[in-house]
């Protein structure tokens, strides 16, 4: 008797358990939220340097945070084009930290509207490659030889 007892509270038990574990499941929370877990989050994805003049280096500081609870780690920034040259404050960032990629764009020989990307590599899970990018239209040199 004492063992039909121990073996039905033992089924009662597990029965209890797997509701509790499948309710959660249906509430949306997540059995591990408390799983540690990098995230990426840029202030701007996109720049315009509006109108320059061909020829002229420009640059721009794209900021971004660390808004998970885990170190982020950068692992390559890759520019579209050679005539975009960039530079990382640090490739390993704590949770709630900031860095900066620095981006300068060499306007020498291109004309018109220019539209390059910069793709940001990384452990975010959610996000492991980001695109950024930016903008100029370029005016060519009046000619000083009439």
């Amino acid at each position: 008797m004492k063992k039909k007892i121990v073996i039905i509270s033992f089924v009662v038990a597990l029965c209890a358990l797997g509701f509790v574990f499948q309710s959660k499941l249906h509430s949306g929370i997540s059995l591990f939220q408390d799983l540690k877990k990098a995230k990426i989050e840029f202030a701007e994805e996109e720049f315009d340097f509006g109108k320059i003049k061909e020829g002229e280096l420009v640059e721009h500081v794209f900021t971004f945070t660390n808004i998970g609870n885990d170190t982020l780690k950068i692992a390559q920034v890759r520019a579209s084009c050679g005539c975009t040259a960039t530079l990382l404050s640090a490739n390993r960032i704590p949770p709630q930290g900031m860095g900066e990629i620095k981006t300068t764009f060499n306007s020498k020989g291109r004309f018109g509207i220019q539209k390059k990307t910069l793709t940001v590599f990384s452990n975010d899970s959610d996000s492991p490659a980001i695109k950024l990018v930016f903008r100029a239209e370029i005016e060519a040199l009046e000619n000083k030889n009439p």
